[in-house]
């Protein structure tokens, strides 16, 4: 089977794929839902096992795992600290039902800081220190050869599992022990030029439906090569589902909200009347309030984001300008906590909604993916058997994941099918689709194969 990868976008833009067309699916609200009887299984070798120390981050009482992200970097203060917030969440949740392969679980923070040396230090420390990185998210990635052949505690080169909420540079992708939460579309190893890339259209297909003369403007962010050219697979797979951008441009993060001016004077010229934010939250906030200062927006008839947009800052910075703001999520809302005790589990362990972030999410996550592989080596071998190797190789064998129904499903290699549609109404993200709560959209066939070169595409981005 070929791994599946994607060059995610950078910086804040969290661009997700997403499908349409069908099946829904209700998410368990068990807190000891990570495996079912495999978890069973596993809790009740810890009561009569002889704990030893297996492996490096594995003592007889404690297993360490290392998040990386760029938390406090003076161009972006905080920037990805929800993945800190994320993994410790998870370990809290995890510490408080019994451990993870019968011992407590110590969490590592490591910040990689926008930098790529600070990058690669964070790699050799985990290497060190612990038996497998949960969440990271570090835009600049480049030495995951430090990764993949690091030491483990007999002194084989065999790696140490990376499992990504975000794994945004291509070094880190096409690691062979990365493992990724995000939606990834590349296939490696990545070649310059054209290529071929796996894409969802189901969310364009539902766009399509709901407004038949689509016309779009994308607002895509500019600040890095990387970000503008990870917006042309979307491009690409959008014009297959039959949608038109009348304008693709070029957004800074760094723009003041005056400077929206320009887009919405070629917006009227263009008679657009879908505007897409590529980018993160305040571009799509000033991008509303500009067009409310200056009266315009009659003719839009869907303003669209990202999962970028799911944030409360979104909310309270926004106000009544964002009102109607449709996002399409790969996971359920946080509203729906109370139907599944992994979201209810990060909410809480962050402090409610107003504190989460969808990196931050998509971190937990990771970390419950790494349950239900030490699990499993745990059900079968023992706690004992818990070593860099196995949980390398359990990885691989995982097949489709889903975070106990709060994810849509995927190999941690690649794709999904499955999103949810929020809107916000009353200041608030409410679901409109599907309109059940607790399930999502999905089908496989909006998964498709497109021919993409991305630094050509985006010469198109004025």
């Amino acid at each position: 089977m070929k791994a599946r990868y994607g060059l995610a976008v950078a910086a804040l833009t969290l661009m997700v794929s997403a499908t349409a067309c069908g099946r829904s699916s209700t998410p368990s609200a068990s807190p000891t839902s990570s495996g079912g009887t495999t978890a069973s299984t596993a809790a009740s070798k810890c009561a009569s096992a002889s704990l030893q120390a297996t492996d490096t981050g594995i003592t007889a009482d404690t297993i360490t795992v290392a998040v990386l992200a760029d938390v406090n970097s003076p161009l972006a203060p905080g920037l990805f600290k929800g993945n800190w917030d994320g993994v410790q969440s998870w370990a809290k949740f995890v510490n408080a039902n019994g451990g993870l392969g019968c011992r407590q679980v110590k969490v590592e923070l490591l910040d990689s800081q926008l930098d790529p040396s600070k990058a690669t230090n964070g790699n050799i420390q985990a290497c060190k220190d612990a038996v497998a990185m949960i969440g990271n998210n570090a835009l600049f990635d480049p030495t995951a050869a430090d990764v993949s052949k690091c030491k483990d505690a007999k002194g084989q080169a065999t790696g140490i599992a990376d499992i990504a909420g975000i794994a945004n540079d291509v070094n880190e992708m096409c690691n062979p022990t990365t493992f990724v939460i995000q939606v990834v579309n590349e296939y490696c190893p990545i070649t310059p030029g054209l290529r071929k890339q796996s894409a969802g259209i189901g969310i364009w297909q539902y766009y399509k439906k709901q407004i038949p003369d689509f016309n779009g403007m994308f607002l895509v962010p500019s600040d890095l090569p990387t970000t503008l050219q990870s917006a042309v697979p979307q491009f690409v797979a959008s014009e297959k589902a039959g949608v038109k951008w009348g304008a693709k441009v070029g957004v800074s993060g760094l723009l003041p909200q005056p400077g929206y001016d320009k887009f919405i004077q070629q917006a009227k010229s263009l008679g657009i009347n879908v505007i897409h934010n590529g980018s993160n939250d305040a571009t799509m906030i000033k991008m509303r309030k500009e067009s409310v200062a200056q009266g315009f927006g009659s003719q839009i008839k869907l303003w669209s984001c990202t999962l970028a947009c799911y944030t409360n800052n979104f909310l309270v910075a926004g106000g009544s300008a964002v009102e109607g703001t449709s996002i399409w999520l790969p996971f359920l809302p946080y509203e729906e906590a109370d139907l599944n005790a992994d979201a209810k589990a990060y909410l809480d362990g962050v402090g409610g909604p107003e504190k989460a972030t969808s990196w931050g999410a998509q971190a937990f996550q990771a970390g419950e993916a790494l349950r239900k592989v030490v699990d499993q080596i745990v059900a079968k071998d023992g706690p004992n058997a818990i070593t860099r190797a196995s949980i390398i190789d359990g990885l691989k064998h995982l097949g489709t994941f889903d975070s106990n129904g709060w994810m849509g499903p995927k190999d941690l290699r690649g794709n999904t099918p499955c999103y949810v549609v929020v809107k916000v109404q009353g200041g608030k993200f409410v679901r409109v689709f599907p309109q059940k709560r607790g399930t999502f959209e999905c089908d496989p066939s909006s998964l498709i194969d497109i021919m993409v070169d991305p630094v050509a595409g985006a010469k198109e981005i004025k």
